[in-house]
C-alpha cells in the first residue's frame, strides 16, 4: 500500500502543475489613454484618464435606457394602483383612501418626533 501512495501523490502534484494557467503579462489596451506612474508622481498634479469616445456613447445609451425603463416602470405601477382603486366598491374605496391618508400622517408624526429628539433623525428627516 505504501508503494502505491507516492506514485498517486506524484501524478496528483504533476496534473496540479499541469493544470495551473501561466498568465503572461497585461498588455495594455490600445484604446485608452494610460497615465505613466512616473509622471503623476513627478508633477504631482492628478490628470483623468479619458475613455474612448465609443464607450462614452455606450454609456449614455445605457443611461438613456434605465432612465425610460424606470419611467415606464413609475408609469405601470401608477396605472395599476389606479386600477385597483377602480375595482373596489365605493365603501372599500374610501377605506383604502383612508388608510393612505393615516399612513402619511403617521410617518410626518414620526419623522416630526425623529428630527426633534436625535441627532441622526435630524440629519436624516432634513
Amino acid at each position: 500500500m505504501n508503494g502505491l501512495k507516492i506514485p498517486k501523490l506524484l501524478i496528483f502534484i504533476l496534473l496540479i502543475l499541469i493544470a495551473s494557467p501561466v498568465f503572461p503579462e497585461a498588455v495594455p489596451c490600445k484604446n485608452f489613454n494610460v497615465l505613466d506612474y512616473a509622471d503623476l508622481s513627478q508633477s504631482g498634479k492628478k490628470k483623468k484618464v479619458k475613455k474612448p469616445v465609443s464607450a462614452k456613447r455606450v454609456q449614455k445609451q445605457q443611461e438613456a435606457k434605465k432612465k425610460k425603463k424606470d419611467k415606464e416602470y413609475a408609469n405601470t405601477v401608477r396605472e395599476n394602483r389606479k386600477h385597483s382603486l377602480e375595482i373596489q366598491t365605493p365603501a372599500v374605496r374610501e377605506r383604502m383612501k383612508q388608510n393612505v391618508k393615516d399612513a402619511n400622517a403617521n410617518y410626518n408624526a414620526k419623522k416630526k418626533y425623529e428630527k426633534s429628539n436625535t441627532k441622526r433623525g435630524s440629519r436624516k428627516y432634513k
